[in-house]
């Protein structure tokens, strides 16, 4: 399980008091609206920062951190990513997952025949779809009709295959 949940890129300085433009990478940019703190990644470090504010802006987030007070202060922070810790990610409800935790889980049919790792989440409309490569790739809508248990604690997705998935 990892401890991080990525919520955002910065693309580039916004005007001159070392404001950054964030695209938003989770299901709510509400949620830069309320944070105290976030974890800067750059040149593989991650800083935990102070928001000094945030507001949005079309489909982007205006973000200010304490210490990034200039243009050019802000133009080092482009191609950032933006980390919350697991403690302040969005809850979740029953029967969700985040993402992260689902990525690499070995995916067992019924009957216990391995079927391979998940490798993927797809987003569509309707409902999620699990990749999931082994000897071949199955595709899974993420319905509890074929995803009969998720054990995200011991690593294992138990799955209803049928033919042609």
């Amino acid at each position: 399980m990892t401890d991080y949940f990525r919520i955002g890129v910065v693309t580039k300085p916004h005007g001159l008091k070392g404001e950054m433009r964030v695209f938003p990478v989770t299901e709510d940019a509400h949620r830069f609206l309320t944070l105290k703190t976030v974890f800067v990644e750059r040149n593989s470090v991650k800083t935990e920062m102070k928001v000094r504010s945030a507001r949005l802006q079309k489909n982007m987030v205006l973000l200010a951190l304490d210490g990034v007070d200039t243009v050019e202060a802000a133009q080092t922070y482009t191609n950032a990513v933006l980390y919350v810790d697991r403690e302040h990610a969005i809850p979740l409800d029953d029967g969700e997952y985040y993402v992260p935790d689902l990525i690499g889980m070995d995916v067992v049919a019924e009957d216990g025949t391995p079927v391979g790792k998940l490798s993927e989440v797809m987003e569509t409309g309707a409902n999620d779809v699990y990749v999931v490569k082994g000897d071949t790739e199955h595709l899974i809508p993420a319905v509890k009709e074929f995803v009969k248990s998720v054990d995200t604690a011991g690593g294992v997705m138990t799955v209803r295959l049928i033919d042609g998935m």
